[in-house]
């Protein structure tokens, strides 16, 4: 006992010490002459490590003229104030508070301002935060800054001994005693990232978090900061993090096609920067199409979102982009065993814009890795029937194949600040994807026969965007953004003999989907118990599809020719507080669509209260619907295609949904505890796709060559439980995620018009996500489960069969009756942070493996024909095709 006091003992005078060290060894030396007094903080905050919270009413106007010499921090700010009404509070040794000077024993109110005013920014890059959490620590009352950083929070009756902390993901948590606010002005609030060198500052709430569940009902805020940790693909990648959440799935271990709560992944509205992005994902989805260095914040919307969003019926996933450094020249690269990327952040026109140039590139088509070629392998698989009885046959043919494949994409950004109420911003995204497949066989001596398969996927968008704070309490955005996706599949085949005779044939199929979008959103806060949000949009779509391959599509689709058509909406949203710790949002949007003559409004409703300082409850009612189809089909790669479709009110339906969603949490400074219940309803379901007619039974031999077709009238029912435990800071963080959903569907030509389980049902889901800081190094551990997905068995037929051994006779058993094996894999990674000791360049280097413990988890079953060579007799055989195993990777990364 004795020793274990000596050594507390001991720690808390080494503690005392390296703190009263640390505030006696700063040195300030610096001359200011006649310098306005906002820039000689900005000075002082770039060569001392500090940082200073004061409004900017106050030092508007001042100037200072001193000289500076080999002084502590204290005797540094006592002359720089002496012959102003100011003085300061320094906070953490290096935080600094400058206020008016008062009488310290009068207790001054706000005066008569309904709102505290302020300005949340990056203190690194000068950039607002928006999302950022302002919260009354004992009044309990809090709101999330907007696009440009701004707040304005209503203040309590009570409010002179209350505290304003200002927090964000990734950042140091800043707090601000209300009675030190001057009233009517704005205050302006830096925040220092995490990983930057401060000494003997105390990590705050919230601070290490890589998520962050807010009070709405199924909203979460994701850390671009903290997702290399979550992304065992080697590279940070935005939608894989997010599949680490409860309530969100994807089939076949897709990075960019996201089931949210049951729902399709055209049902997802993804934006970036306001361009609505078509196609997220590169290379069939394995990474997805955001490059983590050109974004600033993500906002999730699981369901039940604001009356603000529309056009879709199942999740919002609102990407922004980051705006650049306006403050300095910065940039980085980086490396993996799969692409290249690098950026570069600088100011313009004398700090008060920014531009920003983000890119990638793989570089499979130039030097093929050992992961290129693992994943471009699980892709591309064989087909659904695979002749064995042949196989030595097809091993004499000299068959060659020569696949090559590419992606790049660009962000481009441009911010420019036009006073202090006025932020015009121009963002630009392209992204493509290029696969070339060539194969040739000598048939027979002297005949060459051969194919080959073109695949260009482009997505292309540019946003404007002027936002404007009119006044404290009134707000507003205008937007204009174009987007452009196309799609061209070309299939050529040809055979020729020695002397040059032969025939060849080509099959295109393109599709391209334009959308121009308008919208004005406003927000006003009337007074303390009630504000309103309201808003217009109009979207103009243009639709082309030509299919010279499977013609029934075509014609479906209007082969050949140019569809349009344009949607306009309104919105409404009241947001009322009644009574203390307590909001309620009612909202309606109306949607006129031009390709039908019904109204479609939408009716919103959502809840959120504490009943005490950690438990809260939430909950929405909401309508959706959607006008925009996705349609997925197999093509000759046996790679899925998606196409785009307009809704008409025929051939084509609009989808309609409910939400229905219920929930409560318990918070505090370590823990979270969140769960969700829902229930959501959906109609107006299409499906084109591959399968036998009911009760039919077809030759193996005609499977081959079954016609897709399309059924519509569709309906679905998902509903579940999403649980999520969270350790929010410390040197180990992470949660654990679990959901135990249900989704059902039915069509009225599909299984008798009866529901069955949907394809990417997965009953149960379980994602344990660890990571763990040491001196340098950061590692993760991420262990994921599911249950098994299900699927529809080929069933051999009891039927004498011919002469010919092959013509097996096949039927569909029970519609998706049958589930794969259990899903589950484990993640790691660790990566090692290098830099100099002033921080002017940063590097880290790293690993990721993809499946650790090499699970052969279960992707499909595909069925051969065997045949036994002592009865000359064949019969038909399941195969399971897996998804991808052990897969290590390396990583590099480079900035300054």
């Amino acid at each position: 006992m004795v020793r274990v006091n000596r050594i507390i003992g001991f720690l808390l005078f080494l503690c005392i010490y390296l703190n009263t060290k640390g505030q006696v060894s700063l040195s300030i030396n610096q001359s200011f002459e006649n310098t306005p007094l906002k820039q000689v903080f900005a000075t002082l905050s770039n060569e001392y490590n500090l940082i200073f919270a004061y409004d900017d009413g106050l030092i508007n106007g001042k100037n200072i003229s001193v000289k500076l010499k080999k002084l502590n921090l204290p005797d540094a700010l006592n002359i720089l104030l002496e012959n102003t009404d100011l003085t300061y509070r320094i906070i953490n040794e290096n935080q600094i508070i400058i206020k008016k000077e008062v009488d310290p024993h009068s207790e001054i109110p706000l005066a008569q301002s309904k709102f505290i005013l302020g300005k949340v920014y990056d203190e690194t890059d000068h950039q607002p935060l928006q999302y950022a959490s302002v919260y009354l620590r004992k009044s309990k009352k809090g709101i999330n800054t907007d696009i440009n950083g701004y707040f304005n929070l209503p203040y309590p009756s009570y409010f002179f001994n209350d505290t304003l902390d200002i927090s964000y993901l990734g950042f140091q948590k800043y707090s601000i005693p209300v009675r030190e606010i001057t009233p009517g002005n704005l205050l302006t609030i830096n925040l220092s990232p995490k990983d930057h060198s401060l000494n003997d500052v105390i990590i705050s709430d919230g601070s290490e978090q890589t998520i962050k569940v807010s009070d709405g009902a199924s909203d979460i805020v994701l850390n671009p900061r903290k997702i290399s940790a979550l992304s065992p693909m080697g590279e940070p990648d935005v939608l894989r993090a997010l599949q680490n959440l409860p309530g969100i799935s994807s089939n076949n271990e897709s990075a960019s096609e996201l089931n949210i709560r049951g729902g399709f992944p055209d049902q997802n509205l993804i934006l970036f920067d306001g361009i609505t992005v078509y196609q997220p994902g590169h290379f069939y989805g394995v990474f997805s199409a955001f490059n983590a260095q050109a974004t600033k914040d993500v906002q999730l919307y699981r369901g039940g979102f604001s009356a603000k969003y529309g056009g879709r019926t199942s999740g919002v996933l609102d990407i922004t982009g980051k705006p650049g450094n306006p403050k300095k020249i910065t940039g980085g690269m980086g490396l993996n065993l799969m692409n290249v990327n690098a950026y570069l952040e600088t100011p313009l026109f004398k700090k008060k814009g920014a531009l920003l140039i983000a890119g990638r590139r793989s570089f499979s088509d130039i030097i093929q890795s050992t992961f290129y070629r693992q994943l471009f392998n699980n892709i591309f698989q064989q087909g659904y029937i695979y002749n064995q009885k042949n196989r030595s046959v097809y091993d004499s043919l000299n068959l060659q194949t020569d696949p090559s494949f590419l992606f790049d994409d660009i962000n481009a950004k441009f911010t420019y600040q036009l006073s202090d109420k006025d932020l015009l911003s121009v963002s630009t995204y392209m992204g493509r994807d290029l696969l070339t497949y060539h194969s040739s066989e000598s048939v027979t001596p002297g005949i060459i026969s051969s194919t080959a398969d073109t695949l260009l996927l482009k997505n292309r968008g540019i946003s404007t965007s002027w936002a404007r704070q009119w006044s404290p309490s009134f707000y507003s955005k205008t937007l204009i953004a174009y987007s452009n996706f196309e799609q061209e599949h070309i299939y050529k085949f040809s055979r020729w003999d020695s002397t040059g005779n032969g025939f060849w044939y080509r099959f295109p199929r393109e599709n391209q989907l334009t959308s121009l979008n308008f919208r004005h959103d406003h927000e006003w806060k009337i007074n303390p118990k009630h504000a309103l949000n309201f808003g217009a949009e109009l979207t103009d779509y243009k639709l082309s599809y030509q299919d010279r391959l499977f013609s029934d599509l075509g014609q479906l689709l209007d082969d050949k020719t140019t569809r349009g058509s344009w949607l306009a909406a309104g919105y409404g949203e009241h947001l009322f507080r009644p009574v203390k710790n307590w909001e309620f949002a009612m909202g309606m949007r109306y949607h006129r669509y031009s390709k039908s003559t019904k109204n479609y409004f939408e009716p919103r409703f959502s809840f959120k209260g504490n009943l005490n300082n950690h438990f809260k409850i939430k909950g929405a009612w909401t309508r959706h619907y959607q006008f925009l189809t996705n349609i997925f089909e197999f093509n000759g790669l046996s790679v899925g295609e998606n196409f785009w479709a307009l809704a008409d009110d025929d051939t084509i339906p609009v989808v309609n949904s409910e939400h229905f969603i219920l929930g409560g949490a318990y918070e505090n400074k370590n823990f979270l505890i969140d769960i969700e219940i829902y229930h959501k309803n959906t109609s107006g379901l299409i499906t084109y796709a591959y399968f036998l007619p009911e009760d039919s039974i077809v030759d193996i031999n005609d499977l081959e060559i079954l016609r897709t077709y399309l059924t519509k009238d569709g309906s679905s029912v998902a509903r579940g439980i999403d649980i999520l435990i969270q350790k929010k800071q410390g040197n180990y963080t992470g949660w654990l995620g679990y959901s135990l959903a249900r989704v059902d569907v039915s069509f009225p030509d599909i299984n008798q018009g009866k529901f069955f389980p949907a394809s990417h049902d997965h009953r149960h889901k379980l994602n344990w996500v660890n990571m763990y800081s040491w001196k340098k190094f950061e590692f993760s551990l991420n262990w994921t489960y599911s249950s098994g997905k299900p699927y529809t068995d080929l069933v051999e037929q009891n039927i004498a069969r011919t002469s010919n051994n092959e013509d097996i006779k096949v039927s569909l058993g029970e519609r998706n009756a049958n589930r794969l094996p259990a899903y589950h894999r484990l993640d790691f990674s660790t990566t090692y942070h290098i830099s100099p000791p002033d921080n002017s360049w940063h590097s880290k280097v790293g690993i990721t493996i993809f499946n650790l413990y090499n699970r052969k988890n279960v992707r499909d079953f595909r069925y051969n024909i065997v045949t036994d060579p002592k009865r000359n007799q064949s019969q038909l055989v399941s195969m399971s095709r897996n998804l991808l195993g052990f897969s290590p990777t390396l990583f590099l990364n480079f900035e300054f």
